[in-house]
């Protein structure tokens, strides 16, 4: 997830970029002189299906990305989400897959930028969806992509 500060006068001309890689919650001040902010956001992909009766897994679906510029108050906190990718499953009726979560960036309870996570794999079925860009929040939103299926 990145996070570029944009100047009231060089609107398109980042002086900085923040990056959030660690997996969970985190805030971000806004710097005493910036009025806009543009982030990028990709939710975690899903985990993988287990194998069933000599079938190979199947993958989890890629997280979707949401891109968006929005303005913001200098000195004020938002809150930022990284989303964990999924576990993988291990055969059926053991230990089952997990969805990928998803990655937001916030002011208080207002969501400026959501990419959801991607779906998990089944036991030898069909891939996970991808993480939809219909159910997130930004300017730009593409879909992950579909896990793949067992051959």
């Amino acid at each position: 997830m990145s996070i570029f500060n944009l100047p009231r006068l060089l609107a398109y001309q980042p002086t900085s970029e923040s990056i959030f890689t660690n997996i969970g919650t985190s805030s971000f001040t806004v710097p005493s002189d910036v009025y806009t902010i543009s982030a990028v956001a990709i939710g975690g992909g899903g985990g993988g299906g287990g194998a069933l009766a000599g079938n190979g897994g199947v993958g989890g679906g890629g997280g979707a990305l949401a891109y968006g510029t929005f303005a913001v108050i200098p000195n004020t906190t938002l809150t930022v989400v990284v989303g964990l990718g999924g576990s993988g499953g291990s055969g059926k009726n053991t230990t089952a897959a997990t969805n990928g979560g998803d990655s937001s960036v916030s002011r208080g309870a207002t969501t400026l930028i959501l990419a959801k996570g991607g779906s998990l794999g089944g036991y030898a079925t069909t891939g996970g969806a991808g993480g939809a860009a219909a159910s997130g929040v930004g300017t730009v939103k593409y879909s992950g992509g579909a896990g793949g299926n067992p051959s």
